[in-house]
Parts: C-alpha cells; structure tokens; sequence
C-alpha cells in the first residue's frame, strides 16, 4: 500500500468519531433562556435592559429603571413573587397589544359620550 492510501484510510476511519465528538461539545448557553422557567422564547430588548444581573427575571430594584414597568410591576407580577418573568412580561405585553386595538381595557367601561336607547313603554295588556 502507498503512503497516500494508507494516510486516506485512516483519515475515513477517524471522521465518524469527529462527528461524535462535535456533536457532544457544549455550546454556549442560550441568551434568551431563563433558568428558573426553562423557556427559550426569545427576551424583547426591554426585558433584557432592565434585567441587569441576566436571571431571567426583573426585581422591583431592576423595575425602578423604567418608571412604567415600576408604576405597574404589582400588575404585571400575577404569581405575587415579588419578580417579573418572562412569561408575566409577555403576558402584559399580549393585554396591552389588545388593550390597543379596543378589545380591552378603557374601551370596556361605560363612556359619557355613549346613550342607551330607551326601551318602549309597554302597557299593562303587553302590547
């Protein structure tokens, strides 16, 4: 055998174990993932602003940075833990994209400007 086969060989021997040792290596962590909730949706870029220590989660210390997220962090926080996920966070976005379009929010309380048509004064015989 040539030198040049024999380098061939051994060389084709070897790629499978390449590939396995490739597919085995770690790669870096997913920057959208919180690790308390396991999720990899990815975080909008104001979450991760005010998410300054990156656990997935913004404190009350971390909501002062932006005075509405800190005017409304008792609302957004529903499981009452005293931190913001990312699952709370894309649930107040969600209220608020419908809020905008009328489906909720103001557009659901009586306004002044609206009448209520009179109902038609019945008899006593019903008619």
């Amino acid at each position: 055998m040539t030198r040049h086969t024999l380098a061939t060989l051994i060389l084709l021997a070897a790629m499978p174990l390449a590939v396995q040792a490739a597919e085995n290596t770690p790669t870096a962590p997913d920057s959208g993932r919180s690790a308390a909730t396991g999720s990899t949706a990815e975080a909008p870029p104001m979450f991760k602003e005010l998410d300054r220590n990156h656990d997935g989660h913004i404190s009350k210390a971390e909501a002062k940075r932006s005075a509405d997220v800190s005017a409304r962090f008792s609302a957004i926080d529903t499981d009452k833990n005293k931190q913001i996920s990312l699952h709370e966070w894309q649930a107040d976005e969600k209220n608020h994209a419908r809020g905008a379009a009328g489906v909720s929010g103001a557009s659901r309380e009586p306004s002044s400007q609206t009448t209520t048509p009179a109902k038609p004064e019945m008899n006593k015989s019903g008619y």
